[in-house]
């Protein structure tokens, strides 16, 4: 399912998946907390081969960390695939 991120001010990530006619459903996904630590979100794919949506982001400290779907809406907790990511937010 293609959709948008967005992360609010209280570090809440949001999931606004798409209708397949080039617009949002009308609801969003809370996708988990704690994401105001990150200086960009990437976008969901499938990162690891399993079928399922992932997501990337890059924290303030330049970590390039890679967050696996659970298959539930939700993700895993992050682990860092790189570093020195920090000037690409």
């Amino acid at each position: 399912m293609v959709g948008v991120l967005a992360v609010d001010k209280a570090g809440v990530l949001w999931l606004y998946p798409g209708n397949g006619k080039g617009g949002f459903r009308a609801v969003r996904s809370q996708v988990g907390t704690g994401w105001n630590t990150l200086g960009s979100v990437g976008p969901l794919g499938d990162f690891t081969g399993d079928g399922r949506a992932d997501v990337v982001g890059i924290t303030m400290a330049g970590e390039f960390r890679l967050y696996a779907g659970n298959g539930k809406g939700r993700v895993y907790a992050g682990r860092v695939i790189g570093t020195g990511w920090q000037r690409y937010f």
